[in-house]
This record gives C-alpha cells, sequence and structure tokens, in this order.
C-alpha cells in the first residue's frame, strides 16, 4: 500500500475515473428527476395513493367503504362492474345495419337451435379491440377473444378454421395499410369441408385498423378483392343458412357491396373497437339476449355516414396532403353533405344533380346511388313509432323543449332512440354572404326503453343558442336569423329530412337510403316560428361580460391568398365542388413570425423584481407570514368570495394570487413540465401527480386489487353510438372511478376531434362527424369522470382531423365552419361537461401552431367560454428556439403544461434569468394558477398533504444513494492523489546525504 500511495499518476487516474463517474451519476440524477413522471409510469408506481379524502371536492368513489375509504374489497366490486359496462356499451353501441327477412324470418336474432356457427375472416382470429395510440395495456389472461365470446356464450364454433388463422403472420393485419384478408386459395376443399357442421351461420368479421401517426392509404376502406372474394366462396358454397357480416373498424368503410346478390350479405353489424372486455356484447346482439336470458335488443344508430365509397365527400379532396389542409367544403361535412345535396336534388335547385361528387351514380349524382346508411341510421329486433306532441321556446333558459311519444309498435321490448333535428331557414342574407346552412341538424337525442305494444313519453331539450349562425363576414359574431324552424325525429338524419320535406309539400317524391319510395311522418314534425335578433348571442352565452368575435381571419386560406378560393356553396354544387389544394398562400415570414415570442422592451424584469413579485410570503390579518398550502386552496375560486375553509369571506383572486407568489422560480418550473406526470411542489406541500394517457383507457396499474391494468374500454364511436346520455356518462364515471383506484389525478383523454372524413386514422379515440353530437358526448364523459374527480384533459384542440403530416401542416378553415363544426366539441367539454382540462393539437390553425394560438386559448377560451382550466400542448418536445415549439412563446401566448417534456421548464428557467425576462416569469406564475387551480378540482385537492408525506419513490433513494456514494468515493481517490503527490515530493533524492 505504501508503494501504491506513492504513486500519484495512478491515484491521478482513479481521480479521473471518478469524476467522470460522478460526472455521468450528476447527469444521471438530474435526467430522473426531469423524467421521474415517465419513470414512475414504467415501474407501475404512484407516488399519490387514494385513501379517505377529506372534506367535499369531488364525489369521489361509489365503491368506498364504511369508512370513505377505497379498498380491496370495493376495487373488486368497480372491476367486475367496469368489465359489464364494457358488455353493456357493445350492447347498446352496436349497430344492426341489415337484417334479411329468410323463410319467412328475420335472420337475427339468431333462433336457439343455431348455435353450430363458423368464424370467417381473419379479423375474427385477429380483432381489432382499441387503436395503436397510447392508451390502457391488455391484461393478457382477461382480454375476451371473439371466439371465447361465442363460446361462453353456449356457441360451438368451427375450431379448424378458426385456429388455421394462427398459422398466418399476424404482422400483417397491425397498421392500417397493411393486407386484410387472406385469399380464398388458404380455404382448402379439407378446410371447407368442416363447414356442415357449424352451418348455422357463417360470421364473417372485416377489420380495419386505426393508429397514430398515419392515415388509411387511399381505397383501404373500400372492400378488398380477398374479402370480396371470400364472401362469394362462401355464397357459392351453399352450405350456411346465414351469412352474417362484422365491421370491426372505428371508420366508416364503403358499403357499396352489400346488397350485391352475387355476395349474399344477410346480416350487417357494424361492431365498431370494443375493447378489451365487450365482445360478449356483439354475441349477446347476436342471440337477442345475453348469458342471463335477459333481452338485448340493437338500439345503437352510426356516428358516422356510411357511403357507397368513403372518399365521396368533398372534405376528401383536401385530406391526406403532408403540408396543407383547406377545408373547402365549408360546414358541409358528413351527412351535412350528402343530405343538403339531397334536399337540393329533390328540390331540383343548386346544380345538385350534376356529376361533381358522382362516384356510383349514373348520369349525374343521385343520393341513394351515393348512400350506404345514413348519419343516426340503426335498425331493432322491433319497430318504433315516434311523433312530436309538443314544442315551446323557455325563455327563462333560453331552450327548446320538445315533447315526444314513442311507441313500440313490434313484439320485442326494445330501447330506442329519439333524435331531434333542425333544419332552419336558408335565407337571402345566408346566400348573398356565402354563409353555409345545411338542410337538417341534429340538436339532441334520448333513449327509452319501451316494452313491446307500450308507450312512452319523453322530452328534449337543447339550447336556443345551437340555431344561430357565426356570421364571419358582416356581424362577425353568432346571429339568430328569422323565419320558420323545422322540428323533426327520425331514425337518422336522412329520415328526419324526409319527414320535414313531406311535411313541407307531400307531393315530392322522396326516398330513403336504399331508394324505396318514402311516405314521411308529418306526426314526427312541428315548427317554431322565431324572430330574427342578431344581437342576442353578440355577447358570450358562458361570460355575459365578453363580446364574441371573429379570432381565426387568417386561419382561412382567402386571408393570404391572391387567387382566391370558392368554398363550397349549395346555390351552386357543380360550380363549386373543391378542387386539390397544395399550395401555401401564406408568405414564410408570417409562417416564422406566428411562432416566436420576443421580449417586450418595456417588459418587467425578472433579477430586480420591477414588475414582478415572487418569493414572498403569505402575511396573515394577524400580521404573521403563514403558508398557504395546495389543499388550502380547494375551498378558494379564481374569482369571487371564498365561501368556506381556512379564508371563508375573502376574495379568491387575491388568496390565489398570494398563493402563487409565495413560490420562486425554481417552484414555479415543477408545474409547468409534465413527464407521465408533475413532481412534488415542495414550497407549497403539494404532492405529485400523474398525466396518464388515453382516450381509450388508462394506461396504468390499478393500486388495488391484483395491480392489474386499468380497462381498455369499447372506444369513442361506440360510447357516441349509443346515443344515450346515461351511457355516455357512465363512460366518463368508470373511467374516473378507476382513476381513484389507480391514483391518477389527470389523464389526456377524451379524443373529441371531428370525424371530418372516413379517413382520419384516430377515429377510434374521436366520437362522431357531428360537431353537437361531441359536444353533447364530450361534455357527458368529461363531466362525469370530473364528479368522480379526474381531470380529463380534452384532445385535440383543433382541426387535428389527419395524422398524415400532423406536426407542422396548415390547416385552413373559414370561421363560422370553425365556430359550428370544429370547436363545438371542445366548447361542450369544457363549458357544459365543466372541464378542467384541455390539450393543443400538432397542426397549425392556418399558419399559426395551435399551442402558440393566443385567440384560441386567451380570447376563445379564457373569455368566451370562461375557462378556468389548464391548457396542455400535445407532446412536441423542443428547445426554447425552435421556430415551431417555441417554450416561450407557447407559455406567453396560454400553453400552461408542457406534455411529456420534463426538461421544458429547465430551459423555460434559463430563458428568464438569462434574459431578465419578467414577462415569462408572470407567464409562469398564470400557468401555475390554471394548472393548480385544476388539480385541486381533482380527487386530490381532497388530501391533506405534510412534508413527511412528500418523500421520493424507492429508485430516487436509490440514484441519491448512488450519487452520494461515488462522491464520497471520488472525494476520498481525489484525496488520495494529493497525499501521494505530497509523499512523492518528499522522497529522498538518490544520492543525497
Amino acid at each position: 500500500m505504501a508503494k501504491l500511495l506513492a504513486k500519484p499518476k495512478f491515484w491521478m487516474g482513479l481521480s479521473a475515473v471518478g469524476v467522470l463517474v460522478s460526472t455521468l451519476m450528476f447527469s444521471g440524477q438530474r435526467l430522473t428527476n426531469e423524467y421521474a413522471g415517465l419513470i414512475n409510469d414504467v415501474l407501475s408506481l404512484s407516488t399519490t395513493k387514494v385513501g379517505q379524502l377529506e372534506g367535499d371536492v369531488v364525489e369521489g368513489s361509489a365503491y368506498k367503504d364504511a369508512n370513505g375509504s377505497l379498498s380491496d374489497a370495493g376495487w373488486a366490486k368497480m372491476i367486475a362492474d367496469s368489465y359489464k359496462f364494457c358488455e353493456e356499451a357493445v350492447e347498446q353501441g352496436a349497430v344492426l345495419l341489415k337484417n334479411e327477412v329468410k323463410d319467412g324470418k328475420p335472420v337475427l336474432p339468431l333462433a336457439e337451435d343455431e348455435r353450430n356457427v363458423s368464424l370467417l375472416g381473419r379479423g375474427s382470429k385477429n380483432l381489432f379491440m382499441r387503436s395503436g395510440a397510447g392508451g390502457a395495456a391488455p391484461n393478457t389472461n382477461l382480454v375476451v377473444p371473439l371466439d371465447q365470446a361465442f363460446e361462453r356464450n353456449g356457441f360451438n364454433i368451427n375450431r379448424t378454421i378458426f385456429d388455421a388463422y394462427s398459422t398466418l403472420n399476424q404482422t400483417q393485419m397491425t397498421t392500417p395499410s397493411t393486407n386484410v384478408e387472406q385469399a380464398v386459395s388458404f380455404y382448402t376443399n379439407e378446410r371447407k369441408a368442416t363447414f356442415a357442421e357449424y352451418s348455422d351461420a357463417a360470421i364473417v368479421t372485416f377489420v380495419r385498423i386505426g393508429t397514430e401517426n398515419t392515415d388509411p392509404a387511399d381505397g383501404r376502406l373500400n372492400l378488398h378483392n380477398d374479402e370480396r372474394d371470400l364472401l362469394r366462396m362462401i355464397k357459392e358454397e351453399n352450405v350456411f343458412k346465414k351469412t352474417i357480416v362484422l365491421i370491426n373498424s372505428p371508420f366508416p368503410m364503403s358499403v357499396d357491396w352489400v346488397d350485391d346478390p352475387d355476395l349474399g350479405v344477410d346480416a350487417l353489424i357494424w361492431m365498431g373497437v370494443p375493447g378489451y372486455y365487450g365482445t360478449p356484447g356483439i354475441v349477446h346482439v347476436l342471440m337477442g339476449k345475453d348469458a342471463e336470458g335477459k333481452t338485448i335488443n340493437p338500439s345503437g344508430h352510426l356516428p358516422d355516414t356510411f357511403a357507397a365509397s368513403a372518399s365521396s365527400s368533398p372534405a376528401y379532396v383536401n385530406f391526406g396532403d403532408r403540408n396543407i389542409a383547406v377545408y373547402q367544403e365549408g360546414v358541409y361535412v358528413g351527412y351535412k353533405y350528402y343530405e343538403t345535396r339531397y334536399e337540393d336534388a329533390v328540390l331540383g335547385q343548386g346544380n345538385a344533380t350534376g356529376n361533381k361528387g358522382v362516384f356510383h351514380s349514373n348520369g349525374g349524382w343521385n343520393y341513394a346511388d351515393e348512400m350506404g346508411y345514413p348519419f343516426g341510421f340503426g335498425l331493432s329486433y322491433t319497430t318504433f313509432e315516434q311523433k312530436i306532441t309538443n314544442i315551446k321556446y323557455n325563455a327563462q333558459t333560453d331552450q327548446i323543449e320538445v315533447t315526444a311519444e314513442v311507441k313500440n309498435t313490434g313484439t320485442v321490448d326494445g330501447k330506442a332512440s329519439v333524435q331531434l333535428y333542425v333544419q332552419a331557414p336558408y335565407t337571402e342574407f345566408d346566400k348573398s354572404n356565402d354563409l353555409g346552412k345545411a338542410s337538417i341538424a341534429l340538436m339532441n337525442y334520448d333513449k327509452v326503453d319501451v316494452k313491446a305494444g307500450q308507450t312512452t313519453t319523453t322530452t328534449i331539450k337543447f339550447d336556443r343558442y345551437f340555431l344561430a349562425t357565426y356570421d364571419h363576414k358582416v356581424n362577425k359574431h353568432y346571429i339568430l336569423e328569422g323565419g320558420r324552424y323545422y322540428f323533426a325525429l327520425g331514425n337518422g338524419a336522412h329520415e328526419a329530412l324526409n319527414n320535414i320535406l313531406h311535411y313541407k309539400d307531400a307531393s315530392l317524391q322522396l326516398v330513403d337510403h336504399l331508394g324505396q319510395s318514402y311516405a314521411g311522418n308529418d306526426n314526427a314534425v312541428k315548427y317554431l316560428d322565431i324572430a330574427e335578433d342578431f344581437d342576442k348571442y353578440r355577447m358570450s352565452i358562458y361570460n355575459s361580460e365578453y363580446e364574441v368575435t371573429n379570432q381565426f381571419d387568417d386561419a382561412d386560406y382567402n386571408y393570404f391568398a391572391i387567387n382566391k378560393i370558392q368554398y363550397l356553396d349549395r346555390q351552386n354544387w357543380e360550380g363549386t365542388w373543391p378542387t386539390k389544394i397544395t399550395n401555401n398562400p401564406a408568405p414564410s415570414a408570417a409562417m416564422n413570425m406566428a411562432q416566436y415570442y420576443v421580449k417586450p422592451a418595456d417588459g418587467p424584469k425578472y433579477s430586480e423584481g420591477d414588475g414582478t413579485v415572487y418569493n414572498v410570503p403569505y402575511i396573515n390579518d394577524a400580521g404573521e407570514e403563514e403558508l398557504i398550502t395546495f389543499s388550502d386552496m380547494a375551498d378558494v375560486p379564481l374569482e369571487g368570495t371564498v365561501e368556506k375553509g381556512k379564508f371563508a369571506g375573502k376574495d379568491g383572486a387575491e388568496i390565489w394570487d398570494a398563493f402563487i407568489k409565495q413560490m420562486t422560480l425554481d417552484d414555479l418550473i415543477i408545474s409547468v413540465s409534465d413527464n407521465r406526470g408533475i413532481l412534488d411542489v415542495k414550497k407549497v406541500l403539494k404532492k405529485g401527480n400523474s398525466v396518464a394517457e388515453g382516450p381509450e383507457g388508462l394506461l396504468s396499474r390499478f393500486q388495488y386489487g391484483d395491480k392489474r391494468w386499468a380497462t381498455g374500454f369499447p372506444t369513442g364511436p361506440v360510447y357516441t353510438a349509443t346515443f344515450d346520455h346515461e351511457m355516455q356518462s357512465k363512460f366518463g364515471g368508470f373511467y374516473g372511478e378507476e382513476a381513484l383506484f389507480c391514483g391518477v389525478a389527470s389523464v389526456n383523454a377524451p379524443g373529441a376531434n371531428l370525424n371530418r372524413t372516413p379517413y382520419g386514422s384516430r377515429a377510434s379515440e374521436y366520437m362522431s362527424e357531428d360537431g353537437v353530437m361531441n359536444y353533447l358526448t364530450a361534455a357527458n364523459v368529461v363531466g362525469a369522470a370530473r364528479r368522480k374527480g379526474l381531470i380529463m384533459n380534452i384532445k385535440h384542440c383543433f382541426l387535428n382531423n389527419q395524422e398524415n403530416g400532423r406536426q407542422r401542416i396548415s390547416t385552413f378553415a373559414d370561421e363560422q365552419t370553425i365556430r359550428e363544426i370544429y370547436l363545438r366539441p371542445f366548447e361542450g367539454a369544457l363549458t357544459k361537461g365543466k372541464g378542467l382540462g384541455i390539450m393543443t393539437s400538432y397542426n397549425r390553425i392556418g399558419v399559426r401552431y395551435a399551442a402558440t394560438h393566443e385567440p384560441l386559448m386567451m380570447n376563445v377560451m379564457r373569455g368566451e367560454w370562461n375557462y378556468k382550466g389548464l391548457i396542455i400542448d400535445d407532446a412536441l418536445t423542443g428547445s426554447n428556439t425552435d421556430q415551431y415549439s417555441n417554450g416561450p412563446a407557447m407559455l406567453y401566448c396560454g400553453t400552461d403544461l408542457f406534455c411529456l417534456d420534463g426538461n421544458r421548464g429547465n430551459q423555460l428557467r434559463q430563458w428568464v434569468t438569462q434574459n431578465d425576462d419578467g414577462t415569462i416569469l408572470l407567464a409562469l406564475q398564470r400557468a401555475n394558477k390554471y394548472v393548480m387551480y385544476a388539480i385541486s378540482r381533482s380527487w386530490m385537492g381532497g388530501l391533506r398533504i405534510s412534508e413527511a408525506d412528500l418523500g421520493n419513490p424507492w429508485w430516487k433513494d436509490v440514484v441519491n444513494g448512488m450519487v452520494i456514494g461515488t462522491t464520497v468515493i471520488t472525494a476520498a481517490l481525489i484525496g488520495l492523489y494529493v497525499f501521494s503527490e505530497i509523499i512523492s515530493k518528499k522522497k529522498p533524492v538518490a544520492g543525497a546525504k
């Protein structure tokens, strides 16, 4: 050892290694701190567990024990009910589209003696259960594949065929653009010989897959040749009594093949995407009952139009380009295109029967040729008669109230969807100012149970505000146009429109979606004459002090374009049909400047506190310093007088101001940085909280019971298709329940973007093609989850209607279209649903990146909608100086929280200190206020936290221990090196005396 101590180079080398290792450890510690939420997520850890909550911040769990706490026993009851809900959602959301009569009886439901079936098509084995985007993970031992769902309900399935699908390459069915079916040569004579034993029905499943970041290629929603050959083979074999097709897809497929006699389809059901545990529901629909013998009668109705060709809408003309998307179709999206053009064709106006937009018609556009199944359509095993018995305007609530009577005229108990539509007057003002006006529009809906032969009554209400037109040309706000408004019920938008047209003129030649003559139901129609009022909705209905006006002028293509475009106009369908646009009209300077933040020359400073106040203690009424904690703020409103709690009687805004100003810059950057969660803010005793994914179920494990993954629910289009407020709310409720048992306070869900075309790949996460439908559904889901204590960050706001090129793509639409169609879902979630979380989108709105769109966030959300919750960006990380994802610009313009970007807070701190930027410090304080407010209204607001509760997860202790250990060892090595140098210098020189 003495010899080693005399070798300084040896110790210098070890010291250098120690310094390197210590440096790496410090860097690793910094990175793990930044990404602590993500690490906890990967390790299935939560730093916060819901126990007994104090106060009445939220409704909380329906599965609490007698002490008000969550428990393993409560979890067991909850998860059983949650899985049962999955089945019920499919039972009520699956849509029966076709049900032929054979041998005098409908093909469905299957008879008691029809239990020997063949599940055909690769999709039967490789069912699409949830989207490929972030969300719930499967509990593989609990997932219910289609074969098990049938066998659990007493079916005998053709195992020879079904098991043979396992030999195929399953990876071919994992993306929107891969092969979907096997060539019929797969069905050898030996395999076809097994058909006879299982010939009660051929049940064929066709799958279409949706995911993130890529849309299906053009034509992928058509029936493929191999699928067509499979149906033809089944028909030609002439063995099966019935051929039933299940469409397992979030998208509306092209359905021009359904009535082809060579293919022999007897029954057709859209089942959507059933989640991991919902497949028994589709079997129950086929049986007409569940395993306990309860009647199950299909009651789902289409949330999207199923056209003969999925690419026949005008919106599809400008879909899919990676750089620009021009919404040239205007308000004529989904059924609002097909049904409006139908009316104009019937009335012989607007060149509606021209050749533009023709895909299947001969000799000009024909509705029945272009249509498959209209929005809102769905069959039942019984029949209903619906009529409107009364309609009135309630001036006190500013609502229209419609009373409907529903009679079950069949022999089977069932649930009836009562859909209320309106036809607003298409005025001369509209025509002269290029304002779109659809012939028919959904206002609200209800679902009622009606026993066979009986009648029930329901009253449907909706805000009269929905009747207003957004005039972006002249008045630049919502206007209520005068005239006669017709209200109608119907099995979907087309039947409702036909009822109105017949009521107005019984001589018209009307057809249903199959082209058959339609007689009309005048009893299903009533009207109201409404006086013109252009000022009624000038001020926001959510914030009476805020004036509504244009905020998206520069999102209109014509704002920049030298060569102006004509938006689709029902006065001339032929002459204004969209053309493909690939040229972005905005100059490069506008594209760049829209993203930059420039420190104001006269702005406040950070270093001197000039115009900024931070790190200041609160002084109470006794003149003493007192800490305001996060849990203290659960009772404090952002505005108005505090009604209860520690600060009762004080001004809420002043208390929030004092609470935020307690924090330092280091404290403030914590709550704007998310990486699957927000870290502890020890200064105010705020416990860290997770921010989970995703729209179809939590990407999180339970903290109770067997710690399994949270439920992968049936997806958005399925619960939307129930047309049932109660079922949609139950989805939000169970989602909230599971969040409690997972310890999750916030989640990036649900998705509410409109299905502008059938080809949007994330349709599985979204709801429908209709703005009002999404407004109501989103409000139901978000509101129910919040009552449980979960903050849902509804996404992706907005014009994020395709995956191709979703980052940086410029989306252009006029403001009427934006207001009436694409903003509506988010409006509903944040106002009617009282949501406290919203996620912006990747795309540009016009030229401005959505997360830097100040008019959207500060004027529409904060101003018009009076929104008080948090705004989180989509997960687009970037440096502070990036021209697109620019941290200071995003924060300044209204973004509060940076998704999956744990380092963004450090970048902002660096910006503030290096630029002495008090403006961004104030923006950080504003962002913290909204984030803290939102989370304090989750179940976390009911927790009482002490410093002892702000401990580290085990892995942090390990990392900290390793850092300390390497630091000590390195210090020792450096000490030994110094000591060695001293010894070596004292060593006697050879020959010295």
